[in-house]
């Protein structure tokens, strides 16, 4: 076995290609050297290098690459420059043994004396989806996780401070090494800030390719274009009924500003929707839900000869993703949809199964497909702890490539460090659909000894009388439903009674107390009490709290609260030890809060009433 390195010594690489992002991953490269062997990588002069690296035109097709032993040599050439990027990223992988997720799971790799090199080729097959990419979605983890990203003007209670770029740039090295080429790096991204703009142009300066949540045509939500007014004294409200061409130049002054950004790294989105994430009819009064397909197909056209005007690419991408209304439109045969564009189905983010426009729309010839698929999904969940199992990924992105709808995919990963597992098992499809082995899945990430813990997780997750997972989120919508009604007994939307709720908090402690007593493999301690100690806790405490608010007992839901966000601390460690400091969405903290006053009060009229009864004649 020929080894790359003399103990003690660093080692040589010469790298012949000059475009950013490969050095971006020459400098990880060196990086993870220096972790495994103690020696940092240099770079040296061909004459005197042991890692070659360069681009080879005869390395068949986009974004593949080629890892080889060449004498005392090894050589990572790549057909294009991500195809260097990826070569550089498996070599890390598969020859260094640096976990994909190292940062996320606060991982440190495996020291060694001596590097062994490969003695057969190793081959970036071509992926089965040419887009294949994560969206930063309802964030609210990582934008508070690291000061210093700046702030955001947006009229929404979320998102107000950016997500650190170094942050951002740390999620895109994790997308390149998990094989992904595009990215949305953020929820509601206003380019016109120069801080939010800051990630186009990291996620730009790694190679990656950008484009823009489904609310965001041209990168312009509702409230991004009320801000562009407002901050220049004209207050709108996006009115497309009202005041088409003045949406119109708002979308150019955006696209315009997206392509001096990333130029031929944009992939644009079109369509049409209302302020958040609401149809465009609940803020456009003179659109009805009857006209609806009419006017978002306009605009689409509107949008469409925007974007042929700035970006001067003979066939730029486009996309425009059927979520929600979308998708019943698409279902009704109320939506034209310009030619060139890809269209790309969405899941159901509640049960994380494709919908029927996916199922029964005819596909069109020599028009791309795609698909949205949500890995996390906010309000019902998963969102602060993993809910479906990976499993569930595999079958229905492999069921999306069965049908040809290749040209595009990205998965919605949130806070990305709770759903690693559901976030490994799509990228590993959407690279090829039919290798993914479960089996073998679970050993890329946890010894055999653990991988039940895993498996158990999973299992415990409460399943609803309507096919559907009880997720952590459904716990917040239950608690939100008790505190509107001042207390009272809540609803739910999922058919579920409190004792399957019970049950299945009793088996995720269950399993907290076992994690906890395991000996964990070292190095992976970390990774290991976040995903299998705490977060079964977060999971059991929302079902907790969702029995006490469907009984209206604010006091109790108060005591689990409490013993939440003292439980999920056990996971808030090493580098992740203010990782709930940005806990808006669920707001948590804010929920025991306001339990804790409704208890009182409670309390309070329960003694008032005592002691009307005692004085009573």
């Amino acid at each position: 076995m020929t080894t790359l390195n003399e103990p003690g010594q660093p080692v040589g690489i010469f790298c012949g290609v000059k475009d950013q992002p490969v050095w971006h991953a020459v400098a990880d490269l060196c990086r993870d050297l220096g972790w495994v062997t103690g020696q940092s990588g240099r770079i040296a002069a061909a004459a005197v290098a042991r890692i070659l690296i360069e681009v080879d035109a005869s390395i068949p097709g986009q974004e593949g690459y080629r890892i080889e032993t060449v004498g005392q040599n090894v050589r990572i050439v790549g057909s294009d420059t991500l195809g260097v990027v990826f070569g550089i990223y498996a070599f890390s992988e598969q020859v260094l043994g640096v976990d994909p997720f190292w940062y996320w799971k606060d991982l440190a790799p495996t020291k060694r004396q001596t590097i062994d090199l490969p003695r057969e080729p190793i081959i970036g097959a071509a992926p089965a989806f040419r887009w294949r990419g994560w969206f930063l979605n309802d964030e609210d983890l990582l934008t508070k996780f690291q000061d210093g990203g700046g702030q955001r003007n947006l009229d929404y209670p979320f998102y107000q401070q950016v997500t650190h770029p170094d942050l951002i740039d740390l999620a895109c090295e994790t997308l390149l090494r998990t094989g992904g080429n595009l990215i949305i790096p953020a929820s509601f991204l206003d380019v016109m800030n120069p801080a939010e703009a800051r990630l186009i142009e990291v996620a730009v300066a790694r190679g990656l390719f950008v484009s823009q949540h489904h609310i965001e045509p041209l990168g312009v939500s509702a409230m991004g274009y009320e801000t562009f007014w407002l901050t220049r004294g004209q207050p709108r409200q996006m009115r497309y009924s009202d005041e088409p061409e003045v949406v119109r130049e708002t979308w150019r002054q955006y696209a315009q500003r997206w392509w001096e950004l990333a130029g031929d790294r944009v992939i644009w989105q079109l369509g049409l929707r209302g302020r958040g994430d609401r149809p465009v009819w609940i803020d456009d009064k003179k659109i009805t839900a009857q006209e609806a397909g009419r006017y978002i197909s306009q605009a689409m056209a509107d949008q469409m000869t925007i974007v042929r005007e700035v970006d001067t690419r003979p066939a730029p991408p486009v996309t425009t993703t059927l979520f929600l209304e979308g998708a019943e439109l698409m279902a009704a045969g109320e939506l034209t949809i310009p030619a060139g564009v890809t269209i790309v189905f969405s899941d159901h983010g509640y049960s994380q199964k494709m919908q029927r426009d996916f199922h029964e729309c005819a596909r069109e010839a020599g028009r791309g497909h795609g698909v949205y698929f949500h890995i996390a999904f906010w309000i019902h969940g998963p969102h602060l702890a993993a809910g479906q199992s990976p499993q569930r990924a595999v079958a229905e992105l492999a069921e999306v490539a069965g049908k040809g709808d290749t040209q595009y995919a990205i998965i919605n990963v949130s806070n990305i460090r709770e759903h690693i597992f559901g976030i490994d098992a799509a990228m590993l499809t959407m690279r090829d659909p039919q290798s993914v082995d479960l089996d073998a899945f679970w050993l890329r990430h946890l010894p055999r000894e653990l991988v039940n813990l895993a498996q158990r997780y999973f299992d415990a997750v409460a399943p609803t009388d309507d096919g559907r997972l009880f997720q952590d989120g459904d716990g917040v919508s239950v608690a939100n439903g008790c505190l509107r009604a001042g207390g009272g007994a809540a609803k739910t939307t999922k058919a579920i009674t409190p004792d399957k709720l019970a049950a299945a908090a009793d088996a995720l402690e269950a399993l907290s107390r076992d994690a906890a007593a395991s000996n964990w493999p070292e190095g992976i301690k970390n990774f290991c009490v976040a995903q299998f100690v705490a977060a079964p806790l977060i999971l059991a405490c929302s079902y907790r709290v969702a029995i006490a608010a469907m009984a209206g007992d604010p006091a109790a839901a108060a005591g689990h609260i409490e013993k939440m966000l003292t439980q999920r601390q056990v996971g808030a460690v090493g580098r992740f030890a203010n990782w709930y400091r940005g806990d808006d969405k669920a707001n948590w903290p804010g929920k025991a809060v306001a339990f804790a006053r409704l208890a009182k009060e409670k309390e309070k009229e329960k003694a008032g009433a005592g002691d009307v009864t005692e004085g009573s004649p």
